[in-house]
């Protein structure tokens, strides 16, 4: 399942004329009624210290907190975040320079953050744990003067130093699927100019991977209409997220 489809779903009330800045702004307040919701759920939070309390301040144990947590959040997420809550992820202009292989459309630029993950697996020859690979996106990114630095987030805990990191299942079944969205906002104030190509480097890394480029394995949303994909609207995406779940095994 998704945590997508564990909460009552929160309205984004956006229009197509909506400036950038506002529907970012639309987007925090969804975000903050989920993150709320959570903690309603579980009735307790972590604190500073790395410790888990309930809802009254009591310490609990470890696993106490993901007993409850897991009963929330059913699926097992994983997140690489491309920088800190306080920063802003920036834009490579030519992806050549990660190392990585041109792109084909008008534009080369592509995201800091997708630009490091991507070098940095490719790179490797073997499978690198959670832990080495977040460590070698920071480096690549520190290397080249950008500030931001990358997060990890799951909804279970991992163990960063043995855990190997892989898109695949480990049992695999040989079903795949797989949702990519790039929203360059073209023609706003905030244009980006990297979002649609880091789709198109994630397409072909899990291509080569084993997904399979198929409609019903694989569904791309972005604003680019060479592309002749759906329209990355509020609508579409909820359809994408919900899609993707659906029907998965153990």
């Amino acid at each position: 399942n998704s945590f997508c489809t564990l909460l009552k779903p929160e309205p984004l009330h956006t229009s197509s004329t909506m400036p950038f800045g506002a529907l970012l702004k639309e987007a925090g307040k969804v975000a903050d009624k989920v993150s709320g919701k959570v903690d309603e759920l579980t009735g307790k939070k972590k604190t500073r210290a790395g410790g888990c309390r309930d809802g009254t301040g009591h310490a609990i144990s470890e696993a106490e907190f993901a007993e409850q947590t897991a009963k929330v959040i059913k699926g097992d997420v994983r997140m690489f975040s491309g920088c800190k809550d306080s920063q802003t992820s920036a834009d490579v202009s030519n992806v050549a320079s990660f190392g990585l292989p041109q792109v084909h459309g008008a534009e080369k630029a592509g995201g800091a953050c997708t630009n490091a993950l991507l070098s940095t697996l490719q790179n490797q020859r073997e499978l690198i744990s959670y832990g080495d690979l977040l460590i070698e996106m920071q480096r690549t990114l520190k290397q080249r003067r950008y500030t931001q630095v990358p997060q990890l987030s799951s909804s279970r805990k991992v163990d960063l130093k043995a855990e190997k990191f892989t898109v695949m299942n480990p049992n695999p079944s040989g079903r795949t699927r797989a949702v990519l969205i790039g929203i360059n906002y073209y023609g706003q104030k905030g244009e980006l100019s990297g979002c649609v190509n880091d789709v198109r480097q994630m397409k072909n890394f899990l291509v080569s991977q084993g997904f399979r480029d198929t409609p019903d394995c694989m569904q791309i949303l972005t604003d680019d209409k060479s592309l002749q994909n759906a329209a990355p609207t509020a609508g579409n995406i909820i359809a994408a997220l919900q899609w993707l779940p659906k029907d998965a095994q153990p």
